[in-house]
C-alpha cells in the first residue's frame, strides 16, 4: 500500500494488534482507532456521497483485521461516490488489498463451530480474552456468546480489570460469571469491590474470593456485605482475607448456601446464627483470638456436615477449639491447627491434596495444644484411616493421659508423621510409644526445639533411645529428617545399622544440627545403600571431633553408593583428598558444601566443578 494512502489519515498503517503492549496497553492503543472509526461513520451518516468517511472507515477496519467489513464498507463507498472523484483510485487499491486478505485468511473464530470455539477460548485467561475481543466486532460478539470463557474472572494475571474497559464489560458477561477471584493491593481492591461487584448482579456466582497481596486497613465491610446480599442465593464458596474485623454471623445468615468458608481476619466480632449451615469446609486464621472458642461455638453447633476444619491461631492455644470440635463435630475428616505445615504434608502425601471425599479422619495437625483428650472419640473412630499427623505440644505443662489416645492402638494407614519436641515434653508425650503404633510410616520428621547449653536432660535422652528403637522397626520408612536431636549413644547407630543392606526403603536422610555426630555415625550413614538424598549438618559442639582423614573415609564410602544423587554437607572439614574421592561417584548429580571449616583449595574447587558442573556449590565460614 503506497505512502499516499497512508497519508490519508493520521492513523499510521504500521499500527496493528500485534504491536500492542502485551501487558496492559491494548485498550489505550486501540482507543484512537475506535474514536476515528466512530468519526468516520458519523461522516457517512451525514453525507453518503462523501468519499472521506468510507475511506477512513475501510482503512480502520483493515488495520483491525476485520477485512470483510472493510470490503463491504469500501464497496458501498465506491457505489455512491462520483466516478470522477480523484480518490476512486485509492478506493480500488484499498479494496483490492482488503479483498485479497479476506479471501486468503481463514478466521478460526468465525469459522469454527460454537462448541469448538468454546473449547478453545476456555483455556484463555482474562487478559488474553481482553485482547481477543478488541480484534474486531465479529470476534467480540462471538466471544461474548461463549459462556465458558467468562465463567472465571480474576485479577491475578494482568492489570486489565483495573481499567474502565474491564468494568464496562461486566454487565455484558455478568450472567455467565460463576467465579470471581480478586487479588490485588488493598486500595485497588476496594475500588474493584465497590465499582465492580456492588453495582452489578451475578445470577450464577458461586465462588467469590477477596485475597489481597497485603492486608490493608481500608474498611470494605459495606460493599462486601452488599455483594453477599446480591449473591446470597447462589454463593457456595467464600474466601476472604482482610486485616479488619468481620461479623461471621451476618455472613452465615445472609449466605445460607455456603459449603466452603475461608477467613483470614484480624478479629471475629460474632457468630450469632440460629439455623443449621451446610458448611463442609471451614478455614479460619484470626490474629486476635482471646475468646475465639466461645465465639465459634455456634458455628460448630450448627454445622452438622462439617468435614474439614483448619484453624490457625496467632499467639493463642487451640485447646478450647478442640473441645468444641469434640463436642459438636463427630464427622470431621481433617483437623488442622497449623496451616503452615499443610504444603509439606501434601507434598509427601499427594492424594490428600487431590481428594476430599473421605468418610473418616485422614488428617490431624495439632499445634499449640496441651492435650488431645477432647478429640479422643474422633481419633478412636478414625485411627484406622488416618494418613498424616503433625504434633507440636504447647509447652511443658503436660500430663501423660492427655496424649495417651495416640498410643493406645495401631494407626495402620499413617504414612506421614511430623513431631516437634519442646522443653520437657518428651517424657510426657511418649513419642516412642506413638511411633510403635505406625507400622506403615513412610515419612518421619523430628524437630527438637529444646533449649540446651551443651547437654540435654536425662529424661529426654531416655526418650530419644525409645524413639530410635521404634524407628529401627519402621521397615517402610523412606524419608527421615531430624533437626537438633541428641543422637549420642548406641541406639542411634543401631537404628542406622537397621537400614544397611540393599533392600531397605530409606531413600532420603537429613540430619541437621544434631548433637553427637561422630565418625562412627558418618560411617554407618554411608553404608545405607538405598539412599538417594543425604544431608548432614554438624552441631557446633561436635564440629571439631571429625578429622580430615575421617571425612576422606566418609566420602570414599559415599562414592560407593550406587543410588545417591544429592549430597549436602555443612560445617565439616573437607580436604582436597575428600574432593578427589567424591568425584569418583558414578551416581551423584548435585553436591552442596556449606559453612566449611576452611576454604577449599582452587584445585579442589576445579575438580568438583569439572565433575558436577552446575550441580555443585560451596562456601565456607
Amino acid at each position: 500500500m503506497n505512502q499516499e494512502l497512508a497519508d490519508m489519515t493520521d492513523v499510521s498503517l504500521t499500527v496493528s494488534t500485534e504491536d500492542f503492549d502485551q501487558q496492559a496497553a491494548v485498550w489505550e492503543k486501540t482507543w484512537p482507532l475506535y474514536v476515528q472509526l466512530w468519526d468516520s461513520l458519523q461522516i457517512i451518516h451525514k453525507n453518503q456521497t462523501q468519499a472521506r468517511g468510507f475511506l477512513y472507515a475501510g482503512k480502520i477496519y483493515t488495520l483491525q483485521g476485520d477485512n470483510m467489513r472493510a470490503v463491504r464498507i469500501l464497496e458501498k463507498g465506491m457505489s455512491v461516490i462520483p466516478p470522477t472523484d480523484p480518490q476512486l483510485k485509492l478506493f480500488e487499491q484499498l479494496y483490492s488489498e482488503a479483498k485479497r486478505r479476506a479471501e486468503s485468511y481463514i478466521d478460526f473464530i468465525t469459522e469454527s463451530p460454537h462448541e469448538i470455539l468454546c473449547e478453545i477460548v476456555r483455556h484463555l485467561d482474562t487478559f488474553e480474552l481482553s485482547q481477543c475481543i478488541d480484534v474486531c466486532g465479529t470476534w467480540r460478539s462471538m466471544l461474548f456468546g461463549c459462556s465458558v470463557a467468562w465463567r472465571d474472572i480474576n485479577t491475578k494475571t494482568s492489570d486489565f480489570w483495573r481499567r474502565e474497559v474491564g468494568f464496562a464489560l461486566l454487565p455484558t458477561v455478568s450472567h455467565y460469571i460463576e467465579t470471581i477471584d480478586i487479588r490485588d493491593r488493598p486500595k485497588v481492591m476496594r475500588k474493584l469491590i465497590v465499582e465492580l461487584l456492588s453495582q452489578h448482579s451475578f445470577p450464577r456466582l458461586s465462588s467469590l474470593s477477596f485475597l489481597p497481596t497485603a492486608l490493608g486497613q481500608i474498611d470494605i465491610s459495606s460493599p462486601v456485605y452488599l455483594t453477599l446480599d446480591r449473591a446470597a442465593e447462589t454463593l457456595t464458596e467464600l474466601r476472604f482475607s482482610w486485616g479488619l474485623d468481620i461479623s461471621l454471623g451476618r455472613i452465615l445468615s445472609t449466605c445460607k448456601s455456603l459449603t466452603i468458608l475461608e477467613l483470614k481476619v484480624k478479629y471475629i466480632e460474632d457468630c450469632d446464627i440460629s439455623h443449621d449451615t451446610i458448611l463442609t469446609r471451614v478455614d479460619i486464621e484470626v490474629f486476635l483470638a482471646p475468646s475465639i472458642a466461645a465465639t465459634l461455638a455456634p458455628l460448630f453447633q450448627h454445622s452438622p456436615n462439617l468435614r474439614h476444619f483448619y484453624f490457625h491461631p496467632r499467639r493463642h492455644t487451640a485447646d478450647n477449639i478442640l473441645t468444641s470440635i469434640g463436642d459438636h463435630c463427630p464427622n470431621l475428616t481433617r483437623i488442622s491447627t497449623c496451616n503452615d505445615i499443610l504444603d509439606d504434608i501434601y507434598q509427601h502425601v499427594p492424594e490428600l491434596s487431590s481428594r476430599n471425599d473421605e468418610d473418616s479422619l485422614v488428617l490431624l495437625v495439632i499445634n499449640s495444644v496441651r492435650s488431645i483428650q477432647p478429640i479422643s472419640s474422633l481419633l478412636a473412630k478414625g485411627r484406622k484411616t488416618l494418613r498424616a499427623m503433625y504434633l507440636r505440644p504447647f509447652d511443658y505443662a503436660l500430663a501423660l493421659h492427655g496424649w495417651k489416645p495416640l498410643s493406645e492402638s495401631a494407626m495402620p494407614k499413617l504414612t506421614y508423621l511430623s513431631v516437634t519436641i519442646l522443653d520437657g515434653t518428651a517424657s510426657q508425650v511418649h513419642y516412642g510409644a506413638i511411633l510403635r503404633c505406625c507400622p506403615a510410616l513412610e515419612t518421619l520428621l523430628l524437630d527438637n526445639e529444646t533449649e540446651f547449653y551443651g547437654d540435654f536432660g536425662d529424661n529426654q535422652r531416655i526418650e530419644m533411645v525409645e524413639i530410635f528403637n521404634a524407628i529401627a522397626n519402621l521397615t517402610k520408612l523412606s524419608f527421615l529428617q531430624m533437626y537438633t536431636l541428641d543422637i549420642r549413644g548406641q541406639a542411634f547407630i543401631q537404628m542406622l545399622q537397621s537400614r544397611h543392606g540393599e533392600n531397605t526403603a530409606l531413600q532420603s536422610l537429613t540430619i541437621r544440627g544434631c548433637y553427637g555426630i561422630t565418625a562412627a555415625v558418618l560411617y554407618n550413614i554411608a553404608k545405607i545403600m538405598s539412599l538417594k538424598r543425604l544431608t548432614v549438618s554438624f552441631d557446633d559442639y561436635y564440629v571439631d571431633i571429625i578429622k580430615d582423614e575421617e571425612t576422606v573415609e566418609f566420602t570414599r564410602l559415599i562414592a560407593l553408593l550406587q543410588h545417591l544423587q544429592y549430597l549436602e554437607l555443612s560445617e565439616v572439614p573437607f580436604p582436597y583428598e575428600a574432593a578427589e574421592v567424591l568425584v569418583l561417584s558414578s551416581s551423584l548429580r548435585t553436591v552442596h558444601l556449606y559453612d566449611l571449616q576452611q576454604s577449599l583449595s582452587e584445585d579442589a574447587q576445579s575438580l568438583l566443578i569439572d565433575r558436577f558442573s552446575r550441580g555443585v556449590s560451596f562456601d565456607w565460614a
